[in-house]
């Protein structure tokens, strides 16, 4: 049952894959606070990474009403603005990577005359089933069964041999406590009460936040089984005809049993789905959290700056977005390793020449051209096809048959803690459990750079300076989110770098300033002949060269920025004819006599070159305010109650 879980696990990847859809997700983030700013002032960078698309799965939106005003960029359709600032501070997220899921395997029975079982404590439970047709194009729909048990959906069913596993979801039922924590958090005023909103979440989520008091805070959120208090390994499937999860197993957010940070002794505070805390365990997927991570990068960027200015500054932030959308991350750990290993080989002409290639680069996996598109450093090119080696020389006799599904883990993007252990066994902590590459890591190295620079010479012509790969592209295509369609054009490809769907970058004071890039741009409107609007694609060069705008925020920046007006209203209704009991504003019903009905279509009124002056709405209002009205009146109606109510979810 085990090795069809990972069958399964494979088969999800593979697919996924060969579609052309996102395996995974991450995004970046820096807290500054103002102690150690240039200015005195906190700053916020956020770089939320959800894949590039036409249009962007993001939309750059600004609330405005007598009590609020935030300006940002959410995912499109949601009520609240994810990433941005208020009148106070601002925030910005990543995800969390924590132990959301624990496995249990069942005892099953199959029953021909009567619905299957399974076992829990010595009493038989029916297993619950549904239907569910996958409608495919081009082809027969195809009918499957889902199975369901106390613990959760099953995901494995082995009737040969009585067996099933089932996953136990922590955030399942509570969808809504995440919306009410980003809901929540866009009105925060300071530290503490964005911290208080933030851990309502129980999705695996870190949360960003600083304010123009100079304060910043960090809180991972989340729900997870409590390792140290269940009788089994939260890495491994549990036996669930034994045991199963209940509300006392948990650490939870909301219960101040996961860890935060206001104020870090740093000053900040710097995120790139990493560790939240040194004990803080997230089971079977430690791998995500080794001592060789990519927010290390950031770190040090951060320390390099403060050892030499003694500050940083609202555009070191910028600097720090650029330098890691093209550091390579691998040749930061382990190409002084090769190197190493390299100084006293046997090496030919050609290997050698390939060598000082390889020695004379900077790190840098960007290529030259016109936006990053055209071809890549000899460095880069040599160091690109010498890393996959360098793993299977290590560890593929090690682990055998299992090297295949192992090397997702072992050369994991976030980072390659086992290799890392291997190079370094006089500085780890946790000494390796086995022997790799027969105990001779050097001879490793230089076969695996052997092998590279002999594939390398046969597809290049020329001596190894001459060897330069071209750019890997990422399209502008119309799948968003785990393959959903989104669009009907492309706006264009960018070059491959690790950067967010959408950057932004906050000086928080009394005038705070804020700057972002979301391309392509705002607008994924085409019409039937073709053409797009303005604000298609215009952040997409931009983008390209690193530029940013103004997030505007401000009463007087948005008034002179204003182009164009737009008034929707519903005309007046003409009186006799009853449409049903009307909700007014305030939520009360209004007797049908009263109401007068008519159009049901809305009026639009436009004039273009012009401020708004004031508001339609109520007179304390901020000029752009706008009425959620449909879909999002409803959405944001729940939630507005979801405020009001104690959180009584356990």
């Amino acid at each position: 049952m085990h090795d069809g879980e990972i069958e399964r696990m494979r088969t999800l990847a593979s697919g996924l894959d060969s579609l052309g859809l996102p395996i995974k997700y991450g995004s970046n983030a820096l807290a500054v606070q103002g102690d150690i700013t240039a200015s005195g002032d906190a700053l916020l960078m956020g770089g939320p990474q959800m894949g590039f698309n036409t249009p962007s799965i993001m939309y750059e939106a600004s609330l405005h009403g007598p009590d609020f005003d935030v300006a940002g960029v959410t995912v499109t359709g949601y009520p609240f603005i994810m990433f941005g600032h208020n009148r106070n501070g601002a925030m910005t997220s990543t995800a969390g990577i924590d132990n959301c899921i624990q496995m249990f395997t069942e005892s099953i029975t199959t029953n021909s005359s009567g619905p299957d079982t399974y076992t829990f404590r010595g009493e038989e439970y029916e297993v619950e089933t549904a239907e569910q047709t996958i409608t495919v194009a081009d082809g027969e729909d195809v009918t499957y069964t889902e199975r369901f048990t106390r613990h959760g959906v099953v995901t494995q069913w082995d009737p040969d041999n009585g067996e099933a596993l089932a996953q136990t979801k922590s955030y399942a039922g509570r969808h809504m406590n995440c919306w009410r924590a980003f809901y929540e958090c866009q009105f925060a005023t300071d530290a503490e009460e964005f911290r208080e909103s933030a851990q309502r979440c129980d999705y695996a989520l870190n949360f960003m936040w600083a304010d123009k008091d100079g304060d910043i805070a960090y809180v991972h959120l989340g729900r997870y089984p409590d390792s140290e208090a269940v009788d089994w390994d939260t890495r491994l499937p549990a036996d669930g005809t034994q045991y199963e999860l209940t509300s006392a197993d948990y650490l939870r957010a909301a219960d101040g049993d996961v860890p935060y940070a206001i104020n870090p002794n740093p000053g900040y505070s710097a995120q790139w789905n990493n560790k939240p805390a040194p004990a803080w365990n997230n089971g079977d997927l430690s791998y995500s959290w080794s001592t060789d991570h990519r927010v290390q990068r950031i770190i040090n960027l951060l320390e390099q700056r403060l050892d030499k200015e003694g500050t940083v500054d609202y555009d070191f932030l910028k600097t720090v977005i650029y330098d890691i959308s093209f550091t390579d991350l691998r040749s930061i750990r382990y190409r002084d390793h090769l190197l190493d290993a390299l100084a006293d080989a046997d090496l030919s002409n050609t290997e050698q020449q390939a060598r000082d290639e390889l020695a004379s680069w900077d790190h840098f996996a960007q290529a030259d051209g016109e936006d990053n598109e055209g071809r890549h450093s000899a460095g880069y090119t040599i160091w690109d096809a010498t890393f996959p080696y360098i793993l299977e020389e290590v560890f593929s006799e090690t682990f055998g048959s299992a090297y295949g599904p192992a090397s997702y883990f072992l050369s994991y993007d976030y980072g390659r803690g086992t290799l890392m252990r291997v190079l370094n066994p006089a500085e780890t902590a946790l000494a390796t459990q086995a022997e790799y590459a027969d105990g001779d890591i050097t001879d490793a190295l230089i076969s695996a750079f052997r092998t590279a620079v002999s594939e390398l010479a046969e597809q290049y012509d020329g001596e190894p300076a001459t060897w330069r790969r071209e750019a890997a592209l990422h399209e502008f295509d119309n799948l968003a989110l785990f393959g959903m369609p989104i669009g009907v054009t492309s706006a264009g490809n960018t070059a491959l770098l690790n950067r967010g769907t959408e950057n932004h970058v906050v000086r928080l004071s009394d005038d705070p300033k804020a700057e972002n890039i979301l391309p392509p741009g705002n607008d994924g409107y085409v019409a039937s002949d073709g053409t797009t609007g303005e604000h298609y694609d215009d952040q997409l060069a931009m983008f390209e060269n690193f530029e940013y705008k103004q997030l505007l925020f401000a009463d007087a920046d948005i008034e002179s920025a204003t182009a164009e007006t737009r008034t929707l209203s519903r005309p007046a209704n003409t009186a006799g004819a009853a449409i049903g009991d009307t909700p007014t504003s305030d939520g009360t019903e209004t007797d049908e006599n009263t109401v007068a009905s008519g159009p049901t279509a809305t009026e639009e009124t436009e004039s273009t070159n012009t401020a708004t002056e004031a508001n339609t709405g109520t007179d304390a209002s901020g000029p752009g305010f706008t009425t959620l009205t449909g879909v999002t009146a409803v959405l944001g109606t729940v939630l507005a109650w979801l405020y009001r109510q104690d959180d009584s979810t356990s």
